[in-house]
């Protein structure tokens, strides 16, 4: 029978009843330990997230900064916000910030003035970057300045910012009854901003990420504020919620306007707020207003900060240092008695070196007038004779460092005939002298095949290497000048560069940027060419190899930054000619540097070194005809009719052109390739003697790694200049450089024949300059002694003086001297 209810359970229950289930049944003793030890285990995690993790879990990466700029894209022009955003850019990849660009437009101002559109936007950054620790806002018409400077420690680190806060200040100046708190804490504070005359000045302003600075963003951009239609917009409305609302001045702290916001007129700054050289920030306050012009005011400081990033703060107080140590020195030259002491030193320098290059004595004759009588051809010829016998450094014996690329004596013989048949050529009446014409174009084309030039390459033939460079330089500057209207040129150049380019500066009227060569790798440093660049650059510049050490700048690096910054790139290859082109095909080590990087739109090449070609014969090589052009000199309407050159020289001589084309086509590729081989195949024995022999290697070092012709070293232990003249007094001509003292040696196929002999004799000298420092010191004189020998002298005092207008006197001197018969 079934019941309604369930039975009533029985008092007294079995022992141990039936399991309805698989897990036992806990004792509440287990049960609380268990408890206890949850509890135990939680709690220390808690601990350990809290000292370890932190109370927020922020993402690795994350920017600590990042730089809030409107930009006004409908009334700058696009090049002036390119540079301001390429500031903020520069800035922040140096620190590790980020930055954000939106524009006036992104944000719904529903018809207030456009200066709003700060609000929303570091309104828009703190949701964007959710992570980051401070949000800066910068104003649209200001750079950055002192790019060594940072967010947290220049100003928000807490101890820094108590002592930078001014407390007590009313917040509108004069004498407003609302004033900043006075015991604020470094830590506690939420919004920075500075004070001009009139008022908060909140073109410049950090606030730290949280949900106080969101309360105070959304509060400012409150549409009844928009809606008051305030004299100063935004600026008053600050002003307005900052005296209103106590929770937003109590977070608040105002600082000194240099110290993140200086101005560049004083009489809206005052004297205190008025921008210094060294300071943080510079604005342009108030430059959008009528009769004032934004890029204008600002065009000399974009000039200043792209200098400074490109030479670093340090580099830059160097380079003033180094320029008023000259002008002091200077200064002391040209002060009575010191200046008649250095002029009468001078002087004596430049009587020596007339003696030893102005012939003079018995049994010379010097020829000052025309002769009366023509001579006989057997008079010249044997006068000729005398003159080609002269006492001279035997270069021929192959002890002369470069100067004389010779190609054998079949090829001057060849180059000698050419001459004959074109002796009255002059490429500048084509239709008179065709042949010449001819010939000129096949140098040319045969030229830009060895450097890869692609289908529309052009080029000319010029005077030398020096020609070539110029040329280059003023086909970059007329390309600037007509295709971007820059008339104030810069170039940015290794400091190793051929001084060519400084002359082309100097004729030209372009600024020349010296970058450094740093070792060990002695190569162009690009990030400081990078920072260089701005929108006055015309041209960038990288050699293969360079003249001092023979090092091959990272051309493939240049490559890209003038792709990237759509600046045309040189490469000069003067010195590097017909090796550089043929190391591959000879088995050598080489690197990318000609028409197959992209960006390398112009090529000097001397065909006159290692071409074997007649001096005075060079090329200059284009990416395109359209370059080529720009070096063009066109006068349509000269009485003397229409005139164009496609150079510095009018005439030229063709029987130049006649002796480069001969060689060129009697060598020919498999005869560069050769002559190739032999060369840097001495260098590269002369590099290991230096680097391996047990009389060379503990006093000489090679600098770098040269790849083409050129070995040059410096001493460890020795003057270097002794080094060089002890080798002149053996007959070799050495060159000496300076930055840092060294000796190069361009071998040449002569040098190919000796540089056993070479080696030997350095290995020679460097045991004599030791074994004079151990005499002295036997004698108690000490381990240097004065150095006496004409290069020791030049480069020694050359090198020592902070003013070189002594050193420019004296080749002022040397250059007079080569005129005086």
């Amino acid at each position: 029978m079934h019941m309604a209810l369930p039975s009533r359970k029985s008092s007294n229950p079995p022992s141990y009843a039936t399991r309805s289930s698989r897990f036992p049944v806990l004792r509440r003793s287990r049960l609380q330990a268990i408890v206890i030890c949850t509890c135990a285990v939680g709690l220390i995690l808690f601990i350990v997230s809290r000292v370890f993790g932190g109370s927020e879990r922020i993402p690795s990466g994350t920017a600590p900064v990042v730089i809030v700029t409107v930009l006004d894209e409908d009334n700058y022009a696009k090049e002036y916000l390119e540079s301001i955003k390429e500031n903020r850019i520069e800035y922040a990849r140096k620190h590790g910030y980020t930055t954000f660009f939106p524009t006036i437009k992104d944000y719904e101002l529903n018809g207030a003035p456009s200066s709003w559109a700060k609000v929303p936007a570091t309104r828009h950054a703190l949701t964007k970057f959710p992570y980051t620790t401070y949000v800066w806002y910068l104003d649209q018409n200001s750079f950055i300045m002192n790019p060594d400077l940072t967010i947290e420690n220049h100003i928000m680190a807490p101890k820094r910012v108590e002592n930078l806060m001014i407390k007590d200040q009313p917040i509108v100046p004069p004498d407003s009854v609302i004033k900043t708190w006075p015991h604020i804490k470094g830590d506690q504070v939420q919004l920075v901003l500075t004070q001009d005359k009139e008022g908060l000045a909140q073109g410049s302003f950090i606030v730290r990420r949280g949900d106080w600075s969101k309360f105070f963003l959304d509060t400012w951009f409150d549409p009844l504020y928009r809606s008051y239609n305030f004299q100063k917009a935004d600026t008053h409305a600050l002003e307005h919620i900052v005296q209103w609302h106590p929770t937003i001045l109590s977070k608040l702290v105002l600082i000194p306007q240099r110290t993140m916001n200086a101005y560049t007129r004083e009489q809206s700054a005052g004297e205190s707020g008025t921008y210094q050289d060294g300071d943080f920030v510079i604005r342009f306050a108030g430059c959008e207003v009528q009769g004032r012009n934004c890029a204008a005011e600002a065009d000399p400081f974009s000039k200043q900060w792209k200098t400074l990033k490109g030479r670093g703060l340090f580099g830059t107080f160097a380079d003033a240092y180094i320029s008023i140590r000259r002008t002091l020195y200077g200064l002391f030259l040209r002060a009575p008695g010191v200046r008649s002491q250095v002029q009468k030193q001078v002087n004596e320098a430049i009587t020596k070196l007339q003696a030893k290059l102005v012939p003079s004595g018995p049994g010379v004759v010097r020829y000052l007038t025309l002769p009366k009588e023509g001579w006989s051809q057997e008079t010249v010829l044997k006068e000729l004779e005398s003159l080609a016998a002269m006492d001279h450094t035997r270069w021929e014996d192959g002890y002369v460092s470069g100067a004389v690329y010779h190609g054998g004596d079949d090829l001057i013989k060849l180059q000698t005939e050419a001459f004959g048949k074109f002796t009255v050529a002059n490429p500048i009446h084509p239709d008179v002298f065709p042949g010449v014409r001819k010939m000129e174009a096949e140098i040319v084309a045969m030229v830009l095949g060895m450097f890869n030039a692609p289908t529309g390459a052009a080029g000319v033939t010029t005077s030398g290497g020096t020609e070539s460079i110029l040329m280059a330089c003023l086909s970059a500057r007329q390309k600037a000048y007509a295709e971007r209207g820059v008339t104030e040129p810069e170039m940015i150049l290794p400091e190793t560069g051929h001084t060519a380019f400084r002359k082309a500066g100097s004729y030209f009227g372009i600024k020349v940027h010296l970058v450094a060569c740093p070792a060990p790798s002695y190569q162009v440093h690009i990030p400081s060419v990078s920072r260089l660049i701005n929108s006055n650059t015309v041209l960038l510049v990288g050699s293969a190899p360079n003249f001092p050490h023979g090092i091959i700048d990272d051309i493939s690096s240049l490559s890209k930054l003038a792709l990237k910054r759509k600046i045309p790139l040189h490469v000069d290859c003067c010195l590097g000619s017909f090796l550089v082109p043929f190391l591959e095909k000879a088995g050598f080590e080489t690197e990318l540097f000609d028409f197959r990087l992209k960006g390398v739109t112009s090529i000097s090449c001397d065909t006159h070194k290692y071409g074997f070609a007649p001096k005075g014969n060079s090329t200059v090589l284009y990416r395109t005809a359209s370059l080529r052009s720009y070096q063009y000199f066109i006068s349509p309407d000269w009485s003397g009719g229409v005139y164009a050159s496609p150079s510095i020289a009018g005439s030229r001589p063709g029987a130049l052109i006649a002796g480069c084309w001969a060689s060129l086509m009697s060598v020919g590729e498999t005869g560069y390739i050769n002559a190739c081989n032999s060369i840097v195949g001495a260098t590269k024995k002369i590099a290991e003697a230096i680097h391996e022999n047990p009389g060379l290697c503990n006093d000489l070092e090679v600098l770098g790694k040269p790849l083409v012709s050129v070995v040059a070293f410096s001493s460890k232990t020795l003057d270097i200049y002794d080094i060089a003249d002890a080798m002149s007094a053996k007959g070799w001509h050495l060159n000496s450089l300076q930055d840092p003292p060294a000796i190069h040696v361009a071998v040449t196929l002569p040098i190919v024949k000796v540089w056993e002999k070479l080696v030997t004799d350095l290995e020679a000298v460097v045991e004599g300059e030791k074994e004079k420092e151990r005499v002295r010191v036997v004698e108690g004189k000490g381990a240097k002694g004065k150095s006496v020998g004409d290069s020791a002298a030049l480069y020694g005092v050359a090198g020592s003086l902070p003013n070189k207008s002594v050193v420019v006197e004296l080749a002022s001197g040397f250059l007079d001297t080569l005129y005086k018969a």
